[in-house]
């Protein structure tokens, strides 16, 4: 993994379920020396609802960090769905 954070084109995205997991985060960024603007969070949700929920609170926890925010766009359009 060292590697990859020393790498420019390297970006680390985490799915968040909960506020714990950022601590997870935040060692994972320290141990490899991972600058927060190649860090993307994204939350953990299987409906519009769940994550308008989770989205909230995270965006502000990436503001503070200086991560970014990535959503799951795929489940606010069509919801829980597979592919056909």
């Amino acid at each position: 993994m060292k590697f990859f954070a020393t790498c420019e084109r390297a970006f680390f995205k985490f799915v968040v379920v909960s506020k714990s997991d950022l601590k997870e985060v935040e060692e994972l960024q320290q141990r490899f020396e991972i600058p927060a603007s190649r860090i993307l969070l994204m939350p953990e949700g299987r409906s519009a609802e769940a994550l308008a929920k989770s989205r909230s609170w995270l965006a502000q926890e990436c503001l503070d960090h200086g991560y970014r925010l990535t959503d799951r766009l795929h489940v606010q359009l069509w919801g829980d769905e597979r592919a056909k």
